[in-house]
């Protein structure tokens, strides 16, 4: 099947990707607003209100349930807790009966988030019936206690309409990001989303990308970067439907690897290829700024320290140097340089165990500490070499801990890590090429590294990364081109929660989904 054929609207979006094509390409989208910066993500909850004893005599029969969706604007959450909202009505019934209704999309609110406590004002009007048997008008409001972790809301709904009282139950909406390619020209992001935990949804192909794209969110910003060949940085507006506000050259050939946004919001960006070999600061707006040079750090022949993934601590940006030669024949010992960003100036190089640092580490969710897979030497150029494996580096004490997991204990190269919170404790996962070619998910205890036995999932086809999603679900895109899918697996018990197909063959996720924080 062509790409053209894939899916309806994606071939409208391969001629955006004429521009992706251009190395280094610069350009504003028509109509989109020029050079502005990216809007912030949105947190959604989804909102199950039900009123037994509201009445509506022109149906005959009474008891609402109304499902609906609440954005909350972060720029307007003040110290007070104040918060403007926009509410989307996804469906009422009436009697238990699926009903028509009119509502404006979405209807303007207000609220407050204060501590745990959390309350919708009344919000409306909702018109519920037909043209035939007439409409009748309800407004609702609602108050509520906010769970510390901040995923559920409950409590009392009222009709402010009428007076008729009733209860509610939210639950924070899961949002993620994935970027798809099957490695031509065109690559395009999808959203997938999850309302109350297990109601899967797919908006697919809505913006062109490159063929070699990598998924971000950063700072309630969203970022895709194009990578080898296509060099540049596209900033996405989630009030848009995910299309690019903006796209910006990293430099022709600088092959960007990965973003991170300063306190002050400056862009700092991995530059893979030489002569680049360093750090390139921009603007939110793409405005060159500066650029850390990370050559003198690498000590393979060539002096190519090849920059990967970045993570940030406070002010601190850690940089993954895989230190491999411009021939991808000598691999030296990884190494993390630490990049002060209110000075732009390294200020630390730790040097690893482990070799080839591969993508950003996973974060302890309790130590903040950070897990790097250390990939060691993929079959290829070279044969393939076991020297590396789950390395733990500290914050703190700018040190790394070593290999917490050894790439023998595991059967193959690491190209992935993520943790989650589980109720047993942090659950470490991993995604291991073994012998032969075959990709699999594997778990290991997130402090002791003891590996545990047998895979979570295997195939022939790429695994290229896991990611969790902060909520207790692993995202796992499965880039086979003959069936594309992102494969959603619960951190806890190791199933598989969801098998969302996609257009094209996923390659990059990143989680959109953000909690409300009230004031204290």
């Amino acid at each position: 099947m062509s790409r053209a054929a894939a899916a309806p609207g994606l071939a409208v979006l391969l001629l955006a990707a004429a521009t992706l094509a251009a190395c280094g390409a610069s350009y504003e989208p028509a109509g989109g607003g020029g050079r502005e910066e990216p809007r912030p993500l949105a947190s959604l909850y989804d909102l199950m209100i039900a009123i037994a004893d509201l009445s509506f005599p022109l149906l005959g029969a009474q008891g609402l349930v109304a499902d609906v969706t609440v954005a909350i604007d972060p720029a307007s959450l003040g110290a007070s807790g104040a918060f403007d909202a926009a509410v989307t009505v996804q469906g009422v019934t009436v009697g238990g009966v699926p009903r028509g209704f009119r509502a404006a999309s979405p209807l303007a609110a207000h609220g407050m988030a204060s501590g745990g406590d959390w309350a919708l004002d009344s919000f409306g009007p909702i018109e519920i019936g037909s043209d035939a048997g007439g409409w009748t008008s309800v407004m609702l409001s609602v108050t509520g206690i906010l769970s510390p972790d901040g995923r559920t809301i409950a409590g009392a709904a009222v009709a402010t309409s009428s007076g008729e009282t009733g209860t509610f139950h939210g639950v924070k909406q899961r949002r993620y990001l994935v970027a798809a390619t099957d490695f031509g020209v065109v690559g395009t992001v999808s959203v997938i989303t999850v309302r109350y935990n297990t109601q899967f949804g797919v908006r697919r192909d809505l913006e062109a990308v490159s063929g070699d794209p990598v998924a971000r969110v950063r700072d309630g910003s969203v970022f895709i970067v194009n990578r080898f060949f296509f060099d540049n940085i596209q900033t996405l507006d989630p009030e848009a439907s995910f299309r690019a506000t903006l796209q910006f050259s990293t430099g022709n050939g600088s092959n960007p690897h990965d973003v991170a946004v300063s306190d002050d919001g400056r862009l700092f960006i991995t530059r893979y290829e030489p002569p680049y070999n360093d750090l390139l600061i921009v603007s939110r707006t793409g405005a060159f700024e500066g650029f850390v040079d990370l050559s003198a750090w690498a000590d393979n022949r060539s002096g190519t320290p090849r920059p990967d993934g970045l993570a940030r601590a406070g002010h601190l940006l850690f940089v993954g140097m895989q230190n491999i030669d411009d021939a991808f024949q000598d691999y030296g010992a990884g190494r993390v340089a630490v990049v002060d960003t209110r000075t732009s100036e390294v200020a630390s190089v730790i040097v690893m165990e482990g070799r080839n640092p591969f993508g950003p580490p996973a974060i302890h969710p309790r130590t903040g500490r950070q897990y790097w897979a250390a990939a060691g030497v993929f079959q290829g150029r070279l044969p393939g070499e076991l020297s590396g494996g789950i390395e733990v580096i500290d914050p703190e004490s700018l040190a790394s801990l070593g290999l917490l997991v050894d790439d023998d204990d595991l059967g193959g190269n690491v190209s992935s890590v993520a943790l989650s919170e589980t109720p047993a404790g942090v659950a470490g996962f991993c995604i291991v090429t073994l012998p032969g070619g075959v990709n699999a998910l594997r778990r290991f205890h997130a402090d002791t590294g003891a590996v545990a036995p047998g895979t979570l999932h295997s195939a022939t086809a790429f695994l290229t990364e896991v990611v969790a999603d902060g909520d207790g679900y692993l995202l796992v895109p499965e880039h086979d081109p003959s069936r594309p899918r992102l494969l959603v697996f619960d951190a806890a018990t190791g199933t598989l929660a969801g098998s969302l197909p996609l257009s094209l063959p996923p390659f990059s996720a990143a989680i959109l989904t953000r909690t409300v924080r009230g004031a204290p």
